[in-house]
């Protein structure tokens, strides 16, 4: 069910584009088709993401029928979320390093950043962020089935800090699917530890059948505005 926002609600607007306008198939420059419209909390407030949607013009072409949307969307939140990573990291930490209890992660939520979740909500939050740490530990096998009809892969990997001086929250994302691979947390994050992570993503690359594939990239993000 979609979330309900109160009518007095004032939210920061984030436009967002496409990256790379140029059609894969002809190379001419796609045009705005459309708009998605996605509404989050995150730590420093409600946030309304304007996310621009492109296709190709040439009506004749493959291309005509791919609808592609900004990639930055997924380094602040993910599809059908009503938070952004850095209120997702923070529910993880919270719950994971400190031990707290759900009830107190809600009213912490309200008292500290004004954001109203519910205990299912908060629930199917934690159960997600146990699944990407749990991913680590599968195989690339899984993704296969996933992955069998994509051409190309995008992976970024992205190093989610909500507070100063607590373990870094890193992230795998595939952009072409919009999916999670594996997450880790991080206490240090030097080099060699991010290194760990690439070298694993790469394998996981390799265990798909051949494809072009775009080098993971590294960012890191405290989910405020630097992210847009």
């Amino acid at each position: 069910m979609p979330y309900c926002w109160p009518e007095e609600t004032v939210f920061e607007e984030w436009e967002l584009e496409v990256e790379d306008r140029h059609c894969s198939v002809c190379g001419r420059t796609m045009h705005v088709c459309d708009h998605r419209h996605h509404r989050i909390f995150t730590l420093s407030g409600p946030v309304h993401l304007i996310c621009k949607l492109v296709h190709c013009p040439d009506k004749t072409g493959s291309g005509h029928r791919r609808t592609f949307g900004p990639e930055a969307e997924t380094g602040i939140t993910m599809p059908w979320w009503v938070v952004g990573w850095d209120v997702f990291c923070w529910i993880g930490h919270r719950r994971f390093a400190r031990h707290w209890s759900v009830r107190q992660i809600r009213e912490e939520l309200v008292d500290s950043y004004q954001i109203v979740l519910s205990d299912d909500a908060i629930e199917q939050y934690i159960h997600r962020y146990q699944q990407m740490l749990a991913a680590r530990q599968q195989g690339p096998q899984l993704l296969a089935e996933a992955y069998q009809d994509v051409e190309e892969v995008v992976l970024s990997i992205d190093g989610l800090q909500p507070e100063k001086g607590h373990e870094t929250f890193y992230v795998v994302r595939e952009l072409t699917r919009k999916r999670v691979w594996f997450a880790e947390a991080l206490i240090s994050s030097s080099a060699e530890e991010v290194r760990r992570l690439i070298v694993r993503a790469r394998q996981w690359v390799e265990g798909l059948r051949p494809r072009r594939t775009r080098p993971p990239s590294r960012s890191t993000s405290t989910g405020n505005k630097g992210r847009r």
